[in-house]
C-alpha cells in the first residue's frame, strides 16, 4: 500500500503468514520499502522463484512530474534493489519521462514488469506507451529490442492512456 509519512507518499508492505499480517523487514514502518526522500506510490507486488518483488512509481525531481519505476526484492531478511540501480537514480524505467502504473506478473518461470510511459507530459516525446521488461535472474531486461526504452515500447497509444492490466501465461 501507499500512504503519506510527513506529507510524502511512501510504499509499504505486509505479508499474510497463515494467521496474521507481518512486515517483511522494515516494510511496514518508517520509509517502508521506498527509501527515497521524494514521493513513492502505485505499488505492485508479485512472487517469483520464492521471492517477493515490489515495483512502484518514484518521483525523481521535486517540483516536477518526472517519475521512474523502481523495483526491489525481499531476500528473506531485507529489501534490496531488484538489479543494479533498480531502486535508485533512474530506476528500471530510466527514460527521463513520466513513468507510472507499474504492473508485475509472474507465471511459467518468468516475471514481467510493465508500466505506462507518458512522453508527452515530460516533453520527451508526443505519445504514451506501455513499456515492458522481464526478470533475467539478476535484473529487469528488455523483452525484445526497444520494449523498455524511449525508442519503442510495447505499444504506442497516443495520449490519454488511462490504465492497463498485465497477465502472464502458464508458459511465461
Amino acid at each position: 500500500w501507499s500512504q503519506s509519512l510527513s506529507g510524502v507518499p511512501r510504499v509499504y508492505a505486509l505479508e499474510f503468514a497463515g494467521a496474521s499480517w507481518l512486515p517483511l523487514a522494515a516494510s511496514a514502518s518508517g520509509n517502508g520499502i521506498s527509501s527515497n526522500a521524494l514521493a513513492a506510490d502505485q505499488p505492485a507486488f508479485a512472487y517469483h522463484g520464492g521471492s517477493l518483488f515490489a515495483a512502484w512509481r518514484q518521483s525523481i525531481r521535486e517540483g516536477t512530474s518526472e517519475s521512474e519505476i523502481y523495483a526491489a526484492r525481499f531476500n528473506g531478511s531485507a529489501w534490496t534493489e531488484a538489479g543494479p540501480g533498480a531502486a535508485s537514480a533512474s530506476g528500471i524505467s530510466s527514460t527521463g519521462g513520466t513513468s507510472s502504473q507499474p504492473r508485475l506478473a509472474s507465471s511459467g518461470g518468468a516475471l514481467h514488469l510493465a508500466w505506462v510511459e507518458d512522453l508527452l507530459t515530460s516533453g520527451v516525446g508526443t505519445r504514451s506507451t506501455i513499456y515492458a521488461k522481464r526478470w533475467d535472474g539478476s535484473s529487469f531486461a528488455e523483452v525484445f529490442q526497444h520494449s523498455g526504452d524511449v525508442a519503442g515500447g510495447v505499444t504506442a497509444t497516443g495520449d490519454g492512456l488511462r490504465s492497463f492490466a498485465l497477465a502472464a501465461t502458464a508458459s511465461g
